[in-house]
C-alpha cells in the first residue's frame, strides 16, 4: 500500500544564522554574533571569554578568522582580501593569545599562527 503525503507549502521560518551560547543550567540563550555566510570551525579560548570562527560571505569570497568576546564584541580579524587561501580547523594556544590553524596552498599545507588581539597571521 502506498501513502501519499502532502508536502507543506511553506517551509518554517527559519532564524537568522548566529552563534549562541547556552547556560548548561537551563535558561536562554544568548546571541553573540549574527553574522551572513558560512560559519565554521568555532572555537572557545581557554579562559572561556573568546570564541574564534571561520566566516566566508559566499563561495567566491576570501574566508575571514573571526574573534569576538562571548558579550559578542568584535576584536580581531584575520586574513580577507591579504589571504586568499580557506583556513583549517582553530585550536587556541594554552595562554590564549593566539589561534593555530592549517592553510592548503598549491598542494602544501602549512600551519599558521594568528594573534588573537590584532588578526595578524605567520606562516
Amino acid at each position: 500500500m502506498t501513502v501519499a503525503t502532502r508536502l507543506p507549502r511553506r517551509l518554517p521560518v527559519r532564524p537568522a544564522p548566529g552563534i549562541f551560547l547556552l547556560p548548561i543550567a537551563g535558561g536562554e540563550a544568548t546571541k553573540i554574533a549574527e553574522e551572513k555566510g558560512n560559519l565554521r570551525g568555532i572555537a572557545m579560548s581557554p579562559d572561556n571569554g573568546h570564541l574564534a570562527y571561520s566566516l566566508s560571505v559566499d563561495r567566491r569570497s576570501p574566508t575571514i578568522v573571526r574573534v569576538v568576546t562571548t558579550r559578542g564584541e568584535k576584536v580581531s580579524d584575520a586574513g580577507g582580501e591579504d589571504w586568499v587561501y580557506g583556513f583549517g580547523s582553530l585550536t587556541w594556544t594554552a595562554d590564549g593569545t593566539h589561534l593555530m590553524t592549517t592553510s592548503s596552498i598549491g598542494g602544501q599545507s602549512q600551519v599558521m599562527r594568528i594573534t588573537a588581539a590584532t588578526g595578524a597571521f605567520e606562516k
